[in-house]
């Protein structure tokens, strides 16, 4: 069994990740159709998936050679064993050492033991499967071990300025997307983040949020003097919502949508300010059955702006004291996303942090921080930062 072990893990774990690449090119082929065919781009999905295909073919068939050959040697094992027991008891029948009723008794609990003994070697590739599953699965971040060593539970040690301290982080060792990070973010403030596709917006929106583990070390991230590490999960996430690019629309009714993870004592009053500072209550009145229309994550019903905004007028229903909008309005109209932004800077009760490749946006935040290459290469209001004539009005005048 240990012969082969480390192959059919090996094997098992390359059969995966084709699995993984095949259906990735299958999905993205499908949901993006429209696109392909509109660029004429047919033959090379076709081309692309065909590749996934064949690698993937060609993982299952090296891993599936590897399973015969363990089984060829069993059975070879077996019958070594089987003749090697016939040859030394016909030998020593015939010597008088053992009698033919012996060895026939014997023969028959060796074949019984044999049989179970090959039953449980037969079991090694799905063993091997099952360690190359446990082992993805231990790649994802769990956070119910996490949250049994974390101590603090309530709002009130938690409310107060947020404080990055040299926070370096990468997704893969020697690659780190964000490199020593200082950034102090004052209650009831706002600020803009701003830097292109790739410089590091999207996972220092994560490490607030706590959706990513921050490593151990020196650098941290503290919430009133309180270090993100010692924060319950799930008090962490009531007291900062996080809103994507690309928000998730669940299968319901726009109401359903707007109440999902609300204040308790929210009101109808509360949604109507909320969907008008979001300008979606325009939208929801020209639907056929206002606030009760059905959608759902794929729906056609709502436009990629609307859902953008419908996600914006939940975030303000939520309890959290802190709003990260992580490229929320790049598909809202310029003039409309400005109008709702001037909107949320007014907020006096709220941390509003605004993650944006449009520089234009962060005119009127308190604070801009301009990030490049997972650094902080400039900070500060908008009037100081235009003076200066650096990154921030390089990527304006772009």
């Amino acid at each position: 069994m240990w012969l082969f072990r480390d192959r059919l893990r090996a094997a098992g774990y390359a059969t995966s990740q084709s699995d993984v690449a095949l259906s990735t090119e299958i999905t993205e082929g499908l949901r993006g159709v429209e696109a392909m065919q509109a660029l004429r781009a047919e033959p090379d999905l076709f081309r692309r998936v065909d590749q996934a295909f064949a690698d993937d073919l060609h993982k299952k068939f090296a891993q599936l050679q590897f399973v015969q050959l363990e089984r060829a040697v069993q059975r070879a094992f077996h019958f070594i064993l089987t003749v090697g027991l016939l040859w030394l008891g016909a030998g020593m029948v015939l010597t008088q050492q053992l009698s033919l009723g012996q060895l026939v008794a014997f023969a028959a609990l060796f074949v019984y033991f044999i049989s179970h003994l090959t039953q449980v070697v037969r079991l090694q590739p799905q063993r091997q499967l099952i360690a190359v599953a446990d082992s993805r699965l231990r790649d994802l971040p769990s956070s119910s071990a996490a949250d049994q060593q974390r101590r603090v539970s309530e709002t009130q040690q938690i409310a107060g300025t947020i404080k990055l301290s040299q926070v370096t982080f990468g997704y893969r060792q020697k690659q780190p997307v964000l490199q020593k990070i200082d950034l102090s973010i004052m209650p009831n403030h706002n600020m803009a983040i701003v830097g292109a596709s790739g410089a590091g917006k999207t996972t220092l929106a994560r490490l607030i949020d706590g959706l990513w583990p921050l490593d151990a070390g020196s650098e941290t991230i503290t919430f009133n003097q309180t270090n993100i590490n010692d924060i319950h999960l799930s008090l962490l996430r009531q007291y900062v919502a996080y809103v994507p690019e690309r928000p998730v629309i669940f299968s319901g009714s726009i109401l359903d949508n707007l109440r999902l993870g609300n204040r308790s004592d929210v009101t109808d009053d509360d949604m109507d300010a909320a969907s008008e500072t979001a300008e979606i209550a325009d939208d929801i009145t020209n639907l056929p059955n206002l606030v009760y229309t059905l959608v759902d994550a794929n729906t056609a019903t709502l436009t990629a702006s609307q859902k953008q905004r419908l996600a914006i007028a939940r975030a303000l229903l939520s309890p959290a004291k802190v709003l990260i909008f992580d490229g929320t309005f790049s598909q809202i109209e310029s003039a409309m996303a400005e109008r709702i932004l001037d909107r949320l800077f007014a907020i006096k009760d709220r941390t509003i942090i605004l993650m944006t490749q449009q520089p234009q946006l962060a005119r009127n935040a308190d604070k801009i921080v301009v990030l490049v290459n997972g650094r902080i290469v400039e900070q500060g209001s908008y009037p100081i930062l235009f003076a200066k004539h650096g990154y921030y009005v390089q990527m304006l005048r772009r």
